[in-house]
């Protein structure tokens, strides 16, 4: 997305697309198109205008002015241009030249999000598949060397315990009733919820190679109840369970070899509950990435993280170390392997634990029908010493999850380079601790980015 000559600017857009000017142009459009081509910028413009001043708003002779605006170094002028042209043209062909003209412009003025914006508004209206892959490899080009990006999650999907309440009523331990009955606002409330997130980061020094990044995420998540959940529990509402945490994190990242890179950073962040702040944590982590072969990425990474639970709870620290494989496969498909062990300590007995996880994950290298296949498989398991301060005796507490999901990629239904995806999650947890006993199975819906 450099600026370019304009003859250099008006090749990439034939080699794309075919002349940048449709066939219904006027001759004199059509000599501007040729003197730009040629180098002869003045006579272009002026070309150019002369084809405006017969025709106003001519998409082809706008995107003319904005190439020659490129050429001359004038990205606010150009970007203008291509804007009008973009609005008035009457074509695919016509959006999607003026579109690539627009997101030049924007990078040659700093501006990376819009060019980002534009980049999209061209996908959308590529006129074949070789023009749609050369505007999504700029847009991932633009991506990494761009000091300042955007990301944004949406998710929705019906669940039967929104709230991560009791599915049992009541508690019992080691299978030993306790003739303790949870309310209804503890218990699994069926309902749905949607989750909105944002993730900005911002290298403030370096490039992609090595650098220094600034960013924060943010991710809000709403619930509803169903009519069920009502009659469970009449006082609750699903502004009592939604949930909101913010990230703030500094960042450093360097590549050491040509195999080898390493990513470091410290977080700050804080989450709410119902409305009112819940808790607060810091970490520090820093994951090692290793090619091992041509096909083949370790990972290892090693975290500290300190938890502050509001309210005048004792606070948590957790040492996590992960590690992981991935391979692509001859056929195109990807597969990954992750391991993950913790452990937690705390002046509170109730929140000292460890944990051991792993998960297996599978793409597909090609979609079936349209539809990117990926399905992850996990176990994890959790132990907990002591547990409700050993008031029902000193078995503590252990946890044991299988968790797998189905994701399903609708390309087809893409737009401006972002899709749909229909996820089937289900997970099992067996505790001896009733309390935290249950199986769930749902189909969700979330939109991302395609690229």
């Amino acid at each position: 997305m450099a600026q370019a000559r304009p003859a250099l600017v008006l090749a990439l857009l034939l080699a794309l697309t075919g002349p940048v000017l449709s066939p219904a142009s006027a001759q004199t459009a059509a000599s501007a198109e040729m003197a730009l081509a040629a180098g002869d910028v003045a006579l272009a413009r002026r070309l150019a205008h002369e084809r405006l001043a017969s025709a106003p708003g001519d998409a082809a002779a706008l995107s003319v002015l904005a190439a020659a605006d490129l050429a001359q170094n004038r990205p606010a002028s150009a970007r203008r241009h291509a804007r009008a042209a973009h609005a008035t043209g009457t074509t695919a062909h016509d959006r999607f030249v003026a579109a690539r003209m627009a997101a030049a412009a924007a990078h040659g003025e700093g501006r990376t999000l819009v060019a980002q914006y534009w980049l999209r508004r061209a996908l959308q209206t590529a006129p074949h598949p070789a023009a749609k892959a050369v505007t999504i490899q700029d847009y991932r080009n633009l991506r990494r060397v761009a000091p300042l990006n955007l990301a944004v999650d949406l998710a929705f999907r019906p669940s039967a315990n929104v709230n991560g309440g009791a599915e049992n009523p009541m508690l019992s331990i080691d299978g030993v009733p306790t003739f303790f009955v949870f309310d209804g606002a503890s218990r699994a409330l069926p309902g749905a919820e949607a989750r909105l997130g944002f993730a900005l980061r911002y290298r403030v020094a370096g490039d992609a190679a090595r650098g220094t990044e600034i960013g924060a995420t943010f991710s809000q998540t709403s619930v509803w109840l169903s009519d069920r959940a009502k009659a469970i529990a009449p006082e609750a509402r699903g502004s009592d369970f939604a949930s909101a945490v913010l990230d703030l994190h500094l960042t450093r990242h360097a590549e050491l070899t040509e195999r080898t890179a390493v990513r470091g950073g410290v977080q700050l962040g804080q989450s709410w509950l119902g409305g009112s702040a819940y808790a607060r944590r810091a970490r520090a982590d820093l994951t090692v990435l290793h090619l091992l072969s041509p096909r083949t990425m370790g990972r290892f990474g090693l975290a500290l993280e300190r938890h502050w639970r509001l309210g005048g709870h004792p606070p948590a620290t957790a040492v996590v170390l992960d590690g992981g494989l991935e391979r692509r496969l001859h056929s195109g498909a990807v597969l990954g392997l992750r391991l993950t062990a913790g452990q937690t300590v705390s002046g509170d007995a109730n929140s000292e634990n460890q944990t051991l996880a792993g998960e297996v994950r599978y793409s597909l290298g090609k979609p079936v029908a349209g539809v990117a296949v990926s399905a992850s498989l996990g176990l994890a398991w959790r132990d907990y010493p002591v547990f409700f301060g050993g008031v029902f005796g000193d078995s503590g507490r252990e946890d044991r999850s299988v968790a797998g999901s189905l994701d399903l990629a609708l390309g087809r239904l893409q737009a401006f380079g972002f899709e749909p995806v229909i996820s089937l999650e289900g997970r099992r947890t067996r505790s001896n601790v009733s309390r935290y006993d249950g199986t769930s199975l749902g189909i969700g819906l979330r939109i991302r980015s395609s690229f």
